[in-house]
Order: C-alpha cells, then structure tokens, then sequence
C-alpha cells in the first residue's frame, strides 16, 4: 500500500472511532429515556391500581351500610307490629281501633291462635261465648289465661242454649264448639260486615246491647251458604268488644243462624 493510501486509512479509522465515540452516548440516552419513560408508565399503571382497590372500598361499605340499615327498618317494623298486636288493648301501648282489633281477632279465630285471641280478651270480664243470638247467663265466659291453656279448653262444658242439640251434645271441648258455633263456616269472607250496627235476623231476640256494658259490636254476615235453602241457611259471628284501659277488650263472641 501507497502511503497516500495508509494516510486515508488512518483518517478513515479516526473517523469511523469518532463516529463511535459520538453515537454511544446518544444511544445511551435514548435506552435511559426508555426506561425512564417505561418506569414511569409502570408506576403510573400502579398508581391507577392503588386508586381503584382504595376507591371501591367506600363503595362496598356504603352499600353495606345500606343494607344494614334497610335490614334494621324492617326488623324494627316487625317488631313494632308485633308489640302492638300483643299489648293493643293495655294501657301502656298505644291502642288500634276496634275495626282493627275485630279484623285481628276474627283472623286469629280462623287459625285457632288461641294465644292472639286471648291477648284481646277483656283483662277484667273475660270473653262469654254465645252459641245462639241470645245472650245468656248459661253462657260460658273464659278469661284469657283459660283461653290459652289447653286443658282448660279440653274439658267438656255446657256450652249454653243450644238449639236442636240434645242434653247429651251439650257437653263439649271448646275445640267441639268452636268448629259449630263459632267458625263453623269461614267469616273471614263474609258478603256483610256491620260496625256497630244492629240488623235484626230470624226470630231469636238480639239483647246484646243491654248483656254488655258500652259495647261496639262487629257483625260478620254470611247470606246463605246452600243456594238450595234459599238464604234459610244464613250465619253471623259477633264480636262484641268494650273499653279495657285506653283500647278495647273482646267480652262476647255471639253465633247466629237461622231457628223455626
């Protein structure tokens, strides 16, 4: 080789070194940018993470908060009801009105809950069972712990005036009773209802405002129940209630159907 060529080498080689030594710093700033840039866009990533785990916390706890309530109102009205139905007629409570009192004890009667029923008897007179529209001192009355139990309810007694039944028959459990003069067809459907109204039905004599004190009277009528007796076959319960404290006590429970 010439020496004019090895002078170009060499400056061919300084040159090519000095390219080097120009671009491995800007290749190094641009690999350190992207690091940079990429740990910046990781913690970013983490930062949203962080935010969105913390942020859905309240959240969680807000519903909750909610549900604890809504599960707390309700409970409190149940409990609220159930204080009311158990004490209505006491003086500590404060007392529903006797058309609520009667929808109460007649849908208590129904299911034979026998301990509802006697939450409403009159503290002081009890309840007197009626079988027929006249009210009589033959009549059994029960107070409300003799209600509740059930050997009371067990032994068989003389119900009163019974019509069509024999001396014999007359000897019955309350649950006997209960399924002929009381709830023997359900009034709980009753066509009629009157609110302290007397209407006068069949031939027997309706003396139930001069048996009872001050009483408000409940009528649940039934017109007929076999078409084919052309409404000869009519039934009513009354329930007959009078002022016990601040609300009102079940005295009379009357049973009236048609008699020749």
């Amino acid at each position: 080789m010439s020496l004019g060529g090895m002078k170009r080498e060499g400056r061919c080689l300084r040159s090519m070194d000095s390219y080097k030594l120009n671009i491995i710093p800007t290749f190094s700033l641009i690999t350190n940018q992207t690091l940079m840039q990429q740990r910046l866009l990781w913690l970013t990533c983490l930062g949203i993470f962080l935010w969105s785990c913390n942020s859905s916390q309240p959240q969680e706890q807000e519903v909750s908060a909610l549900d604890s309530a809504t599960i707390s109102e309700s409970a409190s009205r149940v409990k609220d009801t159930a204080q009311t139905r158990s004490v209505a007629p006491r003086e500590d409570a404060t007392p529903l009105s006797v058309e609520d009192v009667a929808s109460l004890v007649l849908q208590a009667l129904k299911e034979k809950d026998w301990e509802t029923v006697a939450d409403y008897v009159h503290s002081s007179q009890g309840v007197c069972f009626t079988p027929e529209v006249y009210v009589s001192d033959k009549d059994q009355t029960l107070m409300a712990d003799q209600l509740r139990s059930a050997d009371v309810r067990n032994q068989k007694r003389n119900w009163g005036d019974m019509y069509g039944e024999e001396t014999g028959n007359k000897l019955q459990t309350f649950d006997e009773y209960y399924s002929r003069y009381i709830m023997d067809v359900d009034f709980t459907k009753a066509e009629e209802v009157n609110f302290n109204k007397d209407v006068q039905r069949g031939n027997s004599i309706n003396n139930a405002r001069t048996a009872f004190e001050a009483p408000y009277i409940v009528e649940y009528y039934i017109p007929g129940v076999n078409p084919d007796f052309g409404g000869m076959d009519w039934r009513s319960l009354r329930l007959v209630f009078g002022k016990d404290g601040n609300g009102w006590g079940l005295v009379g429970v009357i049973h009236g159907a048609w008699t020749p």
